[in-house]
């Protein structure tokens, strides 16, 4: 069943709390449409949680995507939505998983699988609790983190409507939050944030130089030589912050003069592609064809900083009998894949400058490049690794050093050579 919850409802309470709440931004009565404030939050999760509600909380906004959180009888027990709910996910998990080192199988929820195709992040969270990759604890303070997020992006959004939904209520759940335990420590972070000065930014948003030889005039060689590293229009403020290891007021508060100036500009970039879910389908049989005399064996590509591996690489590959491409530039990577088409690609995980979850993204965006087979070559064979694989598109995995009958197995379950 579904409900809407009306204005009037979260209304009546935040009119109750206005003069509790100095720091809250002040609910304008004649607004059609207001900022989902703490105030506000608190009007609404407080009426739900009186309610003992146990379902999805569907919340819809002037700006981006809407957004779903799950409850049982009023308690918050995951959130997602927006436009980078993958992001959001992905940064939260590597924060936490970093020394796991047990392969995770997304396919294995399948396509039945309900709670899989309303919120993969919280499935998968279950997965990992129940194959004791992570304990309740840990998974419990990704789930906090994730949700501090979430309230503290709703302050900079302009709400709409709210939805109930009870056709679907979680029979485990990881953690019962309180929503204002939640709404109080976002509003807390929002504080600090518009304190600084950054109300107008989103800490969601990617930062880019746009003038590289003023910025290089204006700081240090060593500042310059930083700022050139992360400010490459690939990480948000929230993941530069947790690469660094700081708190992301600090990190926009270093770089506010060079956004107000134009050197820096702040970029919303598209969300990365949720993993598929879907149960692997038997292939149909193949009607054998007539040999073609004329058509040359497929290319195949292996990109890796190490002339050792893709000399090994090349002699596994053509003693098969397929061409071979090697690159050892993995800043070239990307004109030279282009330029020669192949058919096949290994591309390693490590490399100077740019790395091949980066290569991999961009290959992905290319329509000629979106059902090419692309196999991460690793050293360094865990979970999170393959989890960020999957996430940026990648067909399969593979370790180092690389043998011969796992390359081989490779080419011969992702290429259809007749």
């Amino acid at each position: 069943m579904i409900t809407s919850v009306t204005d009037s409802d979260s209304q009546s309470f935040s009119n109750n709390q206005q003069s509790n709440n100095s720091h809250s931004q002040k609910v304008n009565p004649t607004s059609q449409l207001e900022a989902f404030d703490s105030v506000r939050q608190n009007a609404l999760f407080k009426k739900l949680e009186q309610k003992r509600f146990s379902g999805q909380v569907h919340l819809n906004f002037e700006q981006g995507k809407p957004w779903t959180l799950l409850l049982h009888l009023g308690r918050i027990v995951y959130g997602t939505g927006g436009n980078s709910s993958t992001r959001r996910w992905k940064r939260n998990i590597e924060s936490h998983l970093q020394n796991i080192q047990t392969e995770l199988s997304l396919d294995s929820f399948g396509n039945c699988s309900e709670l899989a195709n309303i919120c993969w992040e919280y499935a998968t969270l279950l997965l990992l609790v129940e194959n004791q990759e992570i304990g309740r604890e840990e998974a419990n303070q990704i789930i906090q983190e994730i949700l501090s997020e979430i309230f503290f992006d709703f302050h900079q959004l302009q709400y709409k409507s709210c939805k109930l939904q009870t056709q679907y209520s979680l029979s485990t759940q990881l953690a019962l939050i309180k929503p204002k335990e939640v709404i109080f420590r976002a509003w807390t972070n929002w504080q600090k944030w518009e304190d600084a000065g950054l109300a107008e930014f989103s800490p969601s948003d990617f930062p880019i130089i746009q003038n590289p030889e003023k910025l290089k005039q204006e700081t240090s060689p060593k500042t310059h030589q930083i700022l050139s590293k992360l400010l490459d229009g690939q990480r948000s403020i929230r993941d530069i912050a947790r690469i660094t290891k700081r708190d992301m007021v600090t990190i926009a508060s270093s770089i506010k003069p060079y956004l107000v100036s134009g050197i820096i500009e702040l970029q919303t970039i598209d969300d990365l592609p949720r993993p598929s879910f879907a149960v692997p389908q038997k292939s149909p049989p193949v009607t054998p064809q007539p040999a073609t005399f004329n058509a040359e064996p497929p290319l195949i590509a292996c990109v890796d900083d190490s002339p050792a591996i893709c000399q090994t690489m090349e002699k596994i590959i053509t003693k098969a009998g397929y061409r071979f491409l090697g690159i050892n530039d993995g800043v070239r990577a990307l004109a030279s894949l282009l330029r020669h088409k192949p058919d096949f690609i290994f591309l390693d995980l490590v490399m100077p400058v740019i790395n091949g979850y980066e290569v991999c993204s961009k290959l992905r965006r290319i329509p000629d490049f979106r059902d090419i087979p692309i196999i991460i070559l690793t050293g360094n064979d865990g979970v999170v690794d393959r989890f960020r694989a999957k996430l940026i598109g990648s067909t399969d995995f593979i370790s180092k050093p690389v043998e011969v009958g796992v390359v081989l197995e490779m080419l011969e379950k992702h290429i259809n050579v007749k």
